[in-house]
């Protein structure tokens, strides 16, 4: 199982940044190799390590960030990279917070609202920012917001986060880089 973990680190899908990025796209066939060793257990994950050249790219798509947050979870291990992609998701959702004009931008706050995996800092943070920018009238006070932020980890948008579903997804193709 070991040299599976390993032989997914290593193959080369492109020239730059591990092999991960071909023209700046990511590989879709490598991360999907790579999440599918999220059940494997902790013993067989890819290294952090391998992580940082998709993280430092200038802007990560929806389809990297849910996949990052999927793969990294709540493991310790990947607590400081899973923060990292929490301000890339902050980055990209503010200022503008244009979830009408943008549909991967739409998807993407949906789906971090619902992510067990995001802290609730951040949740937090982005929902009091979708409340400013499109629910001006609406005074949620602090017990509310915090009730609907509970509320919303019971509500699945694209993802699902407590089952295997994204391997299911990845298998038929319905999770695809299309951004």
């Amino acid at each position: 199982m070991t040299a599976l973990v390993n032989t997914a680190e290593t193959i080369n899908f492109g020239e730059n940044d591990n092999g991960l990025f071909i023209d700046d796209f990511i590989s879709i066939e490598k991360v999907n190799l790579i999440l599918a060793a999220t059940f494997f257990g902790d013993n067989y994950l890819v290294s952090d390590s391998f992580f940082h050249g998709i993280i430092h790219k200038k802007k990560l798509d929806y389809f990297t960030i849910i996949s990052l947050l999927f793969y990294f979870r709540n493991r310790r291990s990947f607590q400081k990279l899973k923060c990292i992609i929490e301000d890339k998701i902050k980055e990209l959702l503010i200022p503008n917070m244009d979830l009408l004009q943008s549909s991967e931008k739409a998807h993407l706050f949906l789906d971090v609202m619902s992510c067990p995996f995001v802290s609730i800092d951040t949740r937090r943070f982005l929902y009091r920012k979708y409340l400013k920018n499109f629910e001006p009238n609406l005074n949620r006070s602090h017990l509310e917001i915090e009730n609907d932020l509970q509320s919303l980890l019971q509500t699945y948008w694209f993802v699902k986060w407590d089952e295997l579903d994204i391997v299911k997804m990845i298998e038929k193709k319905e999770l695809k880089e299309s951004y």
